[in-house]
């Protein structure tokens, strides 16, 4: 492996930068949508909320056991280095691959389709689907469709691979703005919800079936997949000043905000929706909950919600997948002119662009 001067990042973000990518990058679509699986393989309130908080401890631990290795190994690229360092150079080469295929770059697109849809409420007309321009792809039934949804949302990702193009500075103040509005939504949501006087106290300790022996471990699969992201920090260890320190720092607080976040969240639901009710909801709880709660104003609310939340986790994974392929070029297992880094921004510009043009 060889390295030279304009293949290294500088150290410019703190712990709290490093957190706010984390929560970004964890708090997506997957606390809308994934409690009523839950509620579904845990029919009792408390052994519902157990699992959230369950999740929330297994999540911690492993941020501690990322931080160890994040402070014997502060390099960009997160597991990429770490299997690298453990297996040989194979298993970083694939799972480096498997992110830059399938990881990253498909949760972004996912997200960027989802913002343009939900911002079609007020903008008529943005999430058209009517092809504009549809290319066949040669010896495959696939076809290559522009429309003005998808590229309203390629816009979104290149927006966000702008700002992070442009420079730590302007890629940490948009990902701690993001982060702060997406967590004040929430808990204000939640503050109001919980002190607004339409759901009952009683919801929280009631059960609607048994809890079986299969029924809870199945109930992880949804609740570690909304967990997930909980490692973003690690991708950035070599921006971060004084790795040792706030790298672990950075874990703890970040997978804390997560958790509580989200234990507070599924009580609103319980305290709005009974437990056998919850697990029969289509669609995103945060909706059900809102409509409840604020009548006909809960989808434009929630929209405004949905809308910052997915905007955050874009720019997140804009920040922190570029690391991993930047490490991967380092070492030559990736396109060589992805570890250049910018010589006036100090950002891996190259791979960041490659990157939201793969999205």
């Amino acid at each position: 492996m060889t390295t030279n001067p304009t293949q290294f990042l500088e150290r410019r973000l703190g712990p709290f930068d490093a957190a706010a990518i984390i929560v970004a990058n964890v708090i997506g679509g997957g606390i809308l949508f994934r409690s009523p699986a839950v509620a579904a393989a845990v029919p009792d309130a408390p052994w519902f909320l157990l699992s959230w908080l369950a999740g929330g401890l297994l999540a911690f631990m492993g941020a501690m056991a990322y931080a160890e290795l994040a402070t014997l190994r502060p390099k960009a690229g997160g597991e990429y280095v770490y299997l690298r360092e453990a297996y040989g150079g194979l298993a970083g080469f694939l799972t480096g691959w498997t992110s830059f295929v399938a990881g990253f770059s498909g949760a972004m697109a996912a997200s960027a389709v989802f913002l343009v849809t939900t911002l079609d409420r007020f903008v008529p007309g943005v999430a058209n689907a009517t092809p504009l321009l549809a290319v066949p792809v040669p010896f495959t039934p696939m076809v290559f469709s522009f429309s003005t949804h998808t590229l309203t949302a390629c816009a979104v990702i290149a927006a966000a691979a702008f700002i992070h193009i442009r420079g730590v500075g302007p890629g940490r103040v948009a990902s701690n703005v993001l982060t702060t509005l997406k967590i004040t939504a929430f808990v204000v949501f939640i503050a109001f919800g919980l002190t607004a006087g339409t759901g009952e106290t009683s919801n929280l300790t009631q059960s609607a079936g048994p809890v079986t022996a299969t029924g809870w471990p199945f109930a992880f699969i949804p609740v570690m997949f909304t967990y997930s992201g909980w490692n973003a920090a690690a991708y950035m260890a070599e921006e971060i000043r004084d790795p040792g320190r706030n790298v672990p720092r950075a874990l703890f607080l970040g997978t804390a905000v997560v958790t509580i976040v989200y234990l507070l969240i599924n009580v609103l639901y319980l305290y709005v929706i009974p437990i056998d009710k919850l697990a029969a909801v289509q669609g995103s709880v945060l909706d059900v909950v809102a409509e409840g709660l604020l009548g006909a104003r809960a989808g434009d609310i929630m929209a405004v919600v949905a809308i910052v939340s997915l905007a955050a986790g874009i720019n997140a994974w804009t920040f922190a997948g570029p690391r991993v392929y930047f490490a991967m070029a380092r070492d030559n297992a990736f396109f060589k002119s992805a570890a250049r880094v910018h010589p006036t921004y100090k950002t891996p510009k190259a791979v960041t662009a490659m990157f939201s043009t793969r999205c």
